[in-house]
């Protein structure tokens, strides 16, 4: 059996939305191939664009964007999860299916929304919410290999004979990696684009925003609080 489950999140600004999840799933007989020693991971190139707008009459597909807010850096992290399973026989019942190989695509896309007469210190406060999603994105791999190798060699509940049963538990399976992996990237970028607002006053003190960017990854990665002035 073969299943796929779709994730992705989507943050505007610097506030986390929602979860949105889209089953896909896709039965096909088992092989009975040899487990993997650990999860294959896809990483897409990041998708960057950059968009303009008129705030008075502003794009349809643009996101809602807050008053007290002059441009936007739309974010969005996806994961889709595939996993086989299979149930080894013996005598004649068939064994609990177990997980056998996890494949993990990741993604990220960043849409820039910039005012059509915005200024280089507003497009350069944007560069670093930017920079920001691209730091945690670059070491999202290494999260997905991680949660994804977890799973391998689980055992389920239930054989390949109640294959309702099992798409259920897999099903599950992919939801809890989706949230894990979600957790140490999204959330993760969510936070650490919190505090380069809080550092950086959201764009009004003079502080150079590489050095806001540092030291937002920093305190997101080490959890202690970092010096917010110039």
């Amino acid at each position: 059996m073969h299943s796929t489950l779709t994730a992705s999140t989507r943050t505007t600004g610097t506030f986390l939305k929602n979860l949105t999840v889209f089953a896909a799933l896709i039965l096909i007989p088992s092989l009975g191939a040899a487990p993997a020693e650990s999860a294959e991971v896809v990483a897409q190139p990041v998708h960057i664009e950059y968009r303009t707008f008129n705030r008075a009459h502003p794009p349809a597909d643009m996101p809602p964007i807050k008053e007290n807010e002059a441009a936007l850096c739309y974010y969005q992290f996806g994961c889709r999860v595939e996993c086989q399973t299979e149930s080894k026989r013996a005598l004649l019942k068939l064994k609990p299916a177990r997980i056998t190989k996890v494949k993990m695509t990741i993604s990220l896309d960043v849409t820039v929304w910039l005012p059509e007469k915005g200024t280089e210190k507003l497009r350069a406060h944007e560069e670093g919410h930017r920079e920001i999603c691209e730091a945690i994105y670059r070491g999202a791999p290494n999260l997905a290999r991680k949660w994804g190798t977890k799973a391998i060699g689980l055992t389920l509940q239930h054989s390949l004979k109640d294959e309702a049963a099992v798409v259920a538990e897999v099903k599950k399976l992919q939801q809890d990696l989706m949230d894990a992996y979600m957790q140490e990237t999204a959330a993760s970028c969510d936070r650490a684009q919190t505090y380069f607002d809080s550092i950086t006053a959201h764009g009004t003190n003079t502080l150079a925003e590489k050095t806001a960017v540092e030291r937002a990854l920093a305190q997101e990665t080490t959890g202690l609080h970092v010096n917010t002035h110039d």
